[in-house]
């Protein structure tokens, strides 16, 4: 169960993030990104370690779309593969930073037990630090149907780009409300 003062952290967390975005000193010459493919490796409590594919596309100035795939997983429960694809609006508040707003729809499936459908929303920070660092924290909320309770996480991510067209990633992951856990990850990302 999430506590007042979780809550109050997450929130902190996520408002001196825009904050510092905002008013960051260095010139930046590109906004957020939101056309890559990527790949991750990941590993956290219980277990858990999983290889994941994820992408996004712009389908405007407002939309995207995105989605990941769990390429191989496994945790606590056994053997999974996970998918997940959804819906994202964002709204500018600078040049080099946005607010997301995200809808998903997903499916867990076990090896061991029948699969969990899962939906869920988002609100996200997407800001361009540099021309070289992107932070994007992202807290979302999942309900789940099957042996699964609700669940929601809030996910700290930093990425390096050493060129424009190439990002390493890391990323912190912490579940709440139904599902506890801590999970890091590092990544390789293609922007187009």
């Amino acid at each position: 169960m999430l506590t007042a003062a979780m809550k109050h952290t997450l929130l902190t967390v996520t408002l001196l993030s825009a904050a510092a975005a905002v008013s960051a000193a260095p010139v930046v010459t590109r906004g957020p990104s939101y056309n890559f493919i990527g790949a991750n490796i990941e590993g956290g409590d219980d277990g858990y370690k999983a290889l994941t594919a994820d992408f996004s596309a712009s389908v405007n100035n407002y939309l995207y779309v995105y989605g990941e795939t769990t390429i191989a997983g496994e945790d606590d429960l056994g053997d999974f593969s996970q998918t997940n694809v959804g819906l994202g609006v964002r709204f500018a508040i600078a040049d080099s930073t946005n607010i997301d707003l995200e809808a998903a729809t997903g499916q867990i499936q076990y090896l061991n037990f029948v699969g969990v459908q899962f939906g869920g929303v988002g609100l996200g920070l997407r800001a361009r630090l540099s021309d070289s660092f992107q932070l994007h924290p992202r807290l979302r909320y999942f309900a789940a149907d099957g042996p699964l309770d609700d669940f929601g996480m809030f996910t700290l991510g930093l990425s390096f780009f050493p060129i424009d067209e190439l990002s390493l990633d890391l990323n912190y992951t912490r579940y709440f409300d139904g599902l506890e856990g801590n999970q890091f990850g590092f990544g390789v990302t293609y922007h187009f």
